[in-house]
């Protein structure tokens, strides 16, 4: 059992092995509740994307909110509380973390924390993998994939007291927030004012464009110039690592 202060009031779920936290959280659907595992067998990212992550040494939890629908921008705003977690709880990693649109956090420009917001019509889930003592993801991975343990070259001694900052900066964001999400999110995004590879659409889509990554709207889409000078925004989409 994991003794946890739970911000957002509910209680807190902790498995060896689930088949995904989302899944859990579904079954449990009480507000607040905060859903932890070590193992995923059938974890997932966005776009259907397979989560894997070493157990007991990362950290992959659901958030179970009373929303009937997702809120506007808000896998943009748990973006911005990762990014404060990140930088409060390891004060050395300020200057190293930047927010990937529109769901990931990197430390030094490889990916650390991915997040997914799912909802059933009742409850919002919040899913959040982040590495942070594995150093190994494997080959494919291992150019665009890092863990806080590689960005500090040692492993931090409490996972859970990086989690309890999460969900700290978390209820601090969907309530009130330290300041403007949007602004926040422009300041620390990555490849902002740099040429991009960026593939439209969904998980199926095949059209990828090159563009300058100008920002982020407060309606959350992502900002781009084209070589001809025109301006588009895109609500889907991926930036590619190149």
């Amino acid at each position: 059992m994991v003794q946890l202060r739970n911000p957002f009031g509910g209680p807190v779920f902790y498995y060896p092995c689930v088949s995904s936290t989302m899944d859990e959280a579904r079954k449990i659907g009480r507000h607040g509740s905060v859903i932890i595992a070590e193992l995923q067998s059938a974890g997932r990212g966005r776009l259907t994307r397979p989560w894997y992550a070493n157990p007991y040494e990362n950290l992959t939890f659901t958030v179970v909110l009373q929303y009937t629908a997702i809120p506007a921008v808000l896998s943009l705003r748990v973006g911005v509380a990762v990014f404060y977690a990140l930088t409060q709880y390891i004060p050395s990693l300020n200057g190293k973390v930047q927010i990937k649109w529109p769901n990931d956090c990197l430390i030094n420009a490889k990916k650390v924390a991915g997040i997914l917001v799912e909802s059933d019509g009742q409850n919002v889930y919040i899913g959040i993998g982040i590495n942070v003592n594995q150093t190994d993801f494997g080959a494919d991975l291992n150019h665009k994939v890092s863990s806080i343990a590689l960005a500090l070259s040692r492993k931090i001694d409490s996972r859970f007291a990086l989690l309890e900052t999460v969900l700290k900066e978390l209820c601090i964001e969907l309530s009130a927030g330290k300041s403007n999400w949007c602004t926040v999110l422009n300041e620390h995004l990555y490849k902002k004012g740099e040429k991009i590879q960026f593939k439209i659409g969904g998980a199926d889509s095949t059209t990828t464009v090159e563009a300058t990554l100008i920002n982020v709207n407060t309606d959350g889409m992502l900002v781009v110039q084209y070589e001809s000078g025109a301006i588009k925004t895109f609500i889907t989409g991926e930036i590619l690592f190149v």
